[in-house]
């Protein structure tokens, strides 16, 4: 289950950065095409406009979850997960089962790590 679960992220990672790419060249203008002579866009801004990705009790239920990490309380980060959850890293490792993941976690915030703090909600 989890292999196929895996492949099936890496799919989705390359379609989404595929995606990407062509969306990229179009707003760069590559590929041909005619240009055409508009008004001067107007000055952009440094700050991002707010963008909302998720219901906001989704996203208390995040903020909650990573407050919960962060204070080292395992236990209550790991209330949401599914029995069957994977946990996948960037380079593909990956853990399987909800006791497997916090069995890892308690085991690093326990022994490896002394603190970890996230900034910069999305």
């Amino acid at each position: 289950m989890g292999a196929i679960l895996y492949k099936k992220i890496i799919r989705m990672k390359k379609l989404l950065y595929t995606s990407l790419g062509a969306l990229l060249l179009a707003a760069c203008g590559i590929g041909g095409g005619e240009t055409k002579s508009e008004a001067p866009a107007p000055a952009q801004t440094t700050e991002a406009a707010p963008v909302e990705i998720a219901d906001a009790t989704l996203m208390e239920m995040g903020k909650a979850g990573l407050g919960n990490l962060s204070k080292g309380d395992i236990a209550a980060w790991m209330i949401d997960f599914a029995d069957n959850a994977v946990y996948v890293w960037y380079n593909g490792d990956s853990l399987a089962g909800k006791k497997a993941i916090s069995d890892y976690w308690t085991d690093r915030r326990t022994n490896v790590i002394d603190s970890i703090a996230f900034a910069n909600d999305v």
